[in-house]
């Protein structure tokens, strides 16, 4: 609708640039979301086995490290065993939060922390960048809103990965300090 008025409304047509950007951050999204709908359904039935967590988040863990090679990864596990559900959906959140913690870590230092804390009846998977930390208004918005970052992000990974959390019983929790940099843990129930 806004294409249209654009042709009709000179005062409108400097807005032409921003106008594109948007389109083509919707087309992305819609591209996004329809891959997920197809994936969650072929995947509904595969993804409610229980998989050994300290086992697959180690194979996770080393898998991000091979695309990623320049990212120092620092990861510690809490000795033990446990079981969860969703391996996919928690690798498609884990994805997004290390992702973000590399492109926010500072300057020369890209070491992100991984950590897993088995607890009676829930694990804690923590991601830990060393950036510059979040700001505490913006942090609100995060996982609810688009917000506009200093990496050039929509948020839209954030949103997708709170949204994700939420449909398979999780929670997702940020963290950030000023300078200190930002940490974000995925709390899952065991199986």
């Amino acid at each position: 609708e806004l294409r249209h008025e654009t042709k009709y409304n000179p005062a409108l047509a400097a807005y032409s640039a921003d106008l594109q950007t948007i389109e083509a951050q919707i087309a992305l999204c819609k591209t996004a979301l329809a891959k997920m709908g197809m994936q969650v359904g072929a995947m509904a039935e595969i993804d409610t086995d229980a998989v050994d967590l300290p086992e697959w988040l180690t194979q996770f863990v080393a898998q991000w490290r091979l695309c990623h090679p320049t990212a120092r990864l620092q990861f510690t596990l809490t000795p033990g065993t446990c079981r969860i559900v969703h391996s996919h959906a928690v690798g498609q959140m884990l994805q997004t939060l290390l992702d973000n913690a590399r492109y926010a870590s500072a300057a020369g230092d890209t070491t992100i922390h991984v950590s897993l804390v088995l607890q009676a009846r829930a694990a804690l998977i923590q991601v830990t960048d060393a950036g510059t930390g979040i700001a505490p208004a913006l942090l609100n918005r995060l996982g609810y809103e688009a917000v506009q970052s200093t990496s050039g992000g929509k948020g839209i990974g954030l949103m997708l990965a709170f949204a994700t959390a939420r449909q398979i019983g999780a929670t997702l929790a940020l963290s950030s300090a000023k300078s200190q940099g930002t940490s974000a843990t995925i709390t899952l129930a065991l199986a």
